[in-house]
C-alpha cells in the first residue's frame, strides 16, 4: 500500500507536476521577464540575457554535479534545456543561421542524427536531457514558423499542418496515458513529462 502511494503522488509530481514546471519556466521567461526586459530597453535585454545564461548554466552544472539523484538529473537538464533555448531566441541566432525556417528542419533531422549517436555513446544523464528540450523547443518552432507560408502551400499540405495540431492534442491524451498508467520509473515520468509539455504546446501553437 505505501509503495502504491508513493508511485501515485510520484506520476503526479514527476509526470504531469514536471510538465507544469517546465511550462511555468518557458511562460514566466516569456510572459514576465522578456516584457520586463524590453521596456528597460538595452539595460534590460541585458540583463534578461544574462539571467537566462546564468539560469541555463546553473541547472546544467546540477544536472552534471556529482551525488545528484537521477530524478533531480533529469529535472534540472530539462530546465537548463528550455533557458538555453530562450536564450538562444532572444539573441536571434537561430533566425540568422536559418535554423527555424522551413529548410531548418533538414538542418534539424541531421543534428538529431548526430545527437542520437552522442546520446547513445557520450551523453550523460543531465545532459540527455537538456539536448531533448532544445531539440523539442526547435522541433516545435519551425512547425509554427512553417504555418506562416501555409498561404502559399498546396491544399493537401496545408491541410497536413492543420492535422498536426490535433495530433498534438492526441498527443496529450497519450503522454498523460503513459505517465498515468504505463511508467514505472521516475525517469521514464521525466520523460513523459518532456512529452506532455511538447504536446501542450504543440496544440495551442505556443513555440
Amino acid at each position: 500500500m505505501h509503495g502504491f502511494i508513493n508511485e501515485s503522488v510520484s506520476k503526479i509530481t514527476d509526470g504531469i507536476g514536471g510538465a507544469l514546471l517546465l511550462l511555468f519556466t518557458l511562460g514566466f521567461t516569456s510572459l514576465v521577464l522578456l516584457p520586463l526586459a524590453s521596456s528597460l530597453q538595452w539595460v534590460g535585454s541585458a540583463l534578461y540575457i544574462l539571467v537566462l545564461l546564468a539560469g541555463g548554466v546553473l541547472f546544467l552544472y546540477r544536472s552534471l554535479a556529482p551525488g545528484v539523484s537521477d530524478a533531480q538529473r533529469a529535472s534540472s537538464g530539462m530546465l537548463a534545456g528550455i533557458l538555453l533555448w530562450q536564450l538562444l531566441r532572444f539573441t536571434g541566432f537561430p533566425d540568422r543561421i536559418g535554423l527555424i525556417d522551413p529548410g531548418g528542419g533538414l538542418i534539424w533531422v541531421a543534428a538529431a542524427l548526430v545527437m542520437g549517436f552522442l546520446w547513445v555513446k557520450v551523453f550523460p544523464l543531465g545532459l540527455r536531457f537538456a539536448f531533448l528540450l532544445l531539440f523539442l523547443n526547435w522541433l516545435g518552432k519551425i512547425y509554427v514558423t512553417s504555418l506562416n507560408i501555409n498561404n502559399d502551400l498546396p491544399r493537401l499540405l496545408e491541410q497536413g499542418f492543420s492535422t498536426i495540431r490535433y495530433m498534438g492534442m492526441a498527443g496529450i491524451a497519450v503522454s498523460l496515458w503513459f505517465i498515468i498508467f504505463r511508467s514505472r520509473s521516475i525517469l521514464q515520468r521525466k520523460y513523459g513529462a518532456a512529452a506532455l509539455y511538447f504536446f501542450v504546446l504543440l496544440s495551442f501553437l505556443l513555440f
